[in-house]
């Protein structure tokens, strides 16, 4: 009989609940297998300041009330301090920024994270602990050099405002996995590694034929980048995070089905043959991953925050 290894209820820091049908499908799913998920702001409607976060956590928990959902607000170019306190004060703890353009509902982004008008509103939120999550992508760049194209901008935020907590999410490239291994040695920076980037390559999207369940921004790149993000995921570093990025945005009931479908398919891949963490070494690279709550990234390390350790009553068995 092979080895298993027993964790604690993990926490999703990367997942689209969406709205109405949809947010009643994925919320179940996602109290299913975790007490908490990062719940990301880019909806239809977005989630921008205090009175929105405090909309949509009731809505979330009417949906599903048996997890613990982490709000955000999605940061714009019309975004201010007051938007970020606000936020804040209702127990939001990151603000999300998309740059103009590059996913789903994210038409009405930021055009420069490093403009000006951006400044004050990270310095704000490093005064009220606030992580910065940023989707990594820079727009008109070629697709496979997006997240590499981002980078510098990345860089220059971490050098500006030093305390701001800083998530990359979503990594899908090695040089992303190195600049954030550089990074997180002395700054408040650490990435996401969403499940499906650990498996797929871009032959897997459009290689001999075209998957589009497979698809998903950012898209997944080349072998080695694969081979970089498996390293990371397995290396038990603490700026690395477990993002499932379970959400939909399909059109059609049975494009949403596939889709979720491959999505938890990926999630719960545990006794694949394929699955990365079987040929790290040790059952605890799976466990770090997945229990990817760091004391002081989230919150102050003179904080608890919420408890990692609730259990559901009507907890599946493993």
């Amino acid at each position: 009989m092979g080895a298993s290894v027993r964790i604690r209820r993990p926490d999703d820091m990367h997942v689209h609940l969406r709205e109405g049908a949809m947010l009643d499908v994925v919320a179940p799913l996602t109290s299913r297998h975790f007490s908490r998920a990062l719940v990301m702001p880019n909806t239809t409607e977005p989630i921008r300041n205090g009175a929105d976060v405090r909309a949509y956590r009731a809505a979330i928990n009417r949906a599903d009330p048996r997890f613990e959902p982490l709000m955000t607000i999605k940061l714009t170019d019309a975004t201010t301090e007051e938007d970020i306190r606000s936020a804040a004060a209702t127990g939001a703890v990151a603000a999300k920024l998309y740059p103009v353009g590059v996913t789903t509902n994210s038409e009405d982004g930021v055009k420069s994270p490093c403009a000006e008008h951006m400044w004050p509103l990270y310095r704000v939120m490093a005064e009220v602990g606030m992580v910065l999550s940023l989707h990594g992508e820079t727009p008109k760049a070629f697709c496979l050099d997006r997240e590499e194209a981002f980078l510098d901008d990345l860089v220059d935020i971490v050098a500006t405002v030093p305390r701001l907590k800083t998530v990359l999410e979503h990594v899908t490239t090695a040089k992303a996995v190195q600049l954030i291994a550089q990074l997180g040695t002395s700054h408040n920076v650490a990435a996401t590694i969403t499940v499906h980037h650990l498996f797929l390559t871009l032959d897997d999207v459009i290689g001999d034929k075209l998957m589009p369940h497979h698809f998903c921004k950012p898209i997944p790149k080349r072998p080695q980048d694969q081979e970089a993000l498996i390293k990371a995921a397995t290396s038990r570093e603490p700026q690395v995070l477990s993002g499932h990025g379970l959400g939909a945005s399909c059109e059609g009931q049975e494009g949403v089905r596939l889709w979720l479908c491959w999505r938890l398919h990926c999630a719960n891949r545990d006794a694949s043959p394929n699955n990365p963490f079987r040929g790290a070494g040790l059952p605890g690279e799976a466990r770090s991953f997945h229990e990817p709550i760091r004391r002081g990234l989230l919150w102050p390390s003179s904080e608890r925050g919420p408890s990692h350790t609730r259990e559901r009553a009507d907890a599946r068995p493993r």
